[in-house]
């Protein structure tokens, strides 16, 4: 049965892959925000069953899921960084790198230690969910802008 374990991480490997040779395209046509939404949601479902599933093949699917709906995260968040910070874009994907690099996993880590590894995956659910809300609340602001401009 161990020989099985890295399947998960084959999975999501190759569907991280594939999503971000797709990325680009899915941009374009959907726009940053509703592709980061539908990324997000993936990403919560995936993390969701992840915390709650026993099953290996499950859990193989709730790790492709993870790698489908995270995958563009990093690259469109990188240039929404850049975006707001013209003058120093380095200042703007060094705070991305951070937070998605260091302060992420080490909350993970530092759950699954104290707990275990389904509390953790369980708990990252709640970051993607977070996005959500956060975008859906800068949607709102921005069309309440362009109303009251108007």
């Amino acid at each position: 049965l161990a020989s099985f374990y890295g399947i998960g991480a084959a999975f999501f490997g190759l569907c991280a892959a594939a999503m971000r040779f797709a990325g680009d395209k899915l941009r374009a046509r959907y726009g940053e925000m509703n592709l980061l939404l539908l990324s997000f949601a993936t990403g919560a479902i995936g993390f969701s069953i992840l915390g709650l599933s026993l099953s290996l093949a499950i859990n193989a699917l709730a790790f492709a899921s993870i790698g489908l709906g995270l995958a563009v995260v990093c690259p469109c968040l990188f240039l929404m960084a850049a975006g707001q910070l013209p003058g120093n874009r380095v200042a703007g994907m060094a705070v991305v790198s951070l937070v998605a690099g260091i302060v992420a996993p080490w909350i993970i880590g530092w759950v699954a230690t104290s707990s275990s590894l389904s509390h953790a995956f369980g708990l990252a659910a709640f970051v993607p969910l977070s996005a959500i809300a956060i975008i859906l609340w800068l949607k709102a602001n921005q069309q309440r802008v362009a109303v009251a401009s108007s």
